[in-house]
Order: C-alpha cells, then structure tokens, then sequence
C-alpha cells in the first residue's frame, strides 16, 4: 500500500485500527507459540535492564543527597544504628564472613551442624564457635572451640612445631 501523504495514512490506521490490532496480537501469538520462552526472556531481560538503569539512577541520586547533607546522613545513620542494635550485629558477622573468611552464613550453617555445634579438633562438649581458616590460603578449615583455635593460632599454625610439642608432653607426662 503506498500513502499519498501522512494525513492519509493516519486515517487509514484509525479506521482499521481494530482489525490492525487484532492481526498484530495474532501474529506475536504465533511467534510465541513457534519460540516457547524466547520472549519470555527477552521481555525479563528488558526488564532487568530498565531495573538496574533505576537503581542506578536511584544510587546516584542518594549518593548526591548523602554528599549535600553529609551531617544529617551520619545523624540519621548513628540514630537508625543505635534503635537497631541486633541488626548491626548481624549485618557485622554476615560481613565479617564473607570478607574475611569467603562464606556465607548458609556456608557456617552447614558446617556447625555437620560438626554438630562441637570442636573440629577433640570434638569436645565446648561451643565450636570459631572460624579455623588457613592465613596462606583463605580457606575454612572448620570450627574450632576457643582454646584449640587459641592454640593453632599461638603454634603459627606450624605442624613442626605442634609434633614437637606433642613429643614433650609424651616425654614429660610419661604418656
């Protein structure tokens, strides 16, 4: 079809526009049914787009607030630390776990409860509350109770070292 002018091809579309509609919903009903899930994605992936280009606009617009009212933010931030105590706490150790040690408390979850909330090590009665880590590495080892990870800790985690002191207590102790 050829328009002599925009005006033409303008009324042409209001006057059709129930049937062109109809033909359009037709047509991408037929697309989806030939590509199952193609849409599906390209719609999510469109939406992931616009949502992180909000959160990104969101971030900066905070960013410039915080920088304009920085005596305020650090008021209001004291006074939301304080009215949530336990919180800070939690949000502390959730980042002391993954920073420092790589894990996440799902990851701490499962080894207390592989090792049954005791020592990796003697595995005795005492609360396996310490994360056992090699410095060199970065990776967990287990948990430890206080005094065990005390102890690795003051032998510098040297295996020498702790054999050596194994054989002088057999030595000493007549064990």
């Amino acid at each position: 079809m050829s328009w002599t002018s925009e005006e033409q091809k303008r009324a042409y579309f209001e006057k059709n526009k129930d049937k062109l509609n109809a033909n359009a919903r037709l047509r991408a009903a037929k697309y989806r049914k030939a590509h199952p899930g193609r849409q599906a994605t390209a719609v999510a992936r469109s939406y992931q787009k616009h949502k992180a280009k909000r959160q990104a606009e969101g971030r900066e617009s905070a960013r410039k607030w915080r920088e304009k009212n920085r005596e305020r933010h650090r008021q209001m931030c004291r006074e939301w630390a304080a009215a949530n105590k336990a919180r800070c706490a939690a949000n502390a150790w959730i980042f002391k776990l993954r920073k420092k040690y790589g894990i996440t408390p799902a990851d701490y979850q499962l080894l207390f409860e592989e090792q049954k909330g005791k020592c990796a090590i003697v595995g005795c009665g005492r609360l396996a509350d310490h994360i056992d880590h090699c410095h060199e590495r970065g990776i967990v080892r287990g948990l430890l109770c206080k005094q065990c990870n005390w102890a690795i800790g003051y032998l510098g985690e040297s295996t020498i070292r702790a054999a050596a002191i194994i054989e002088y207590l057999r030595k000493h102790n007549g064990s």
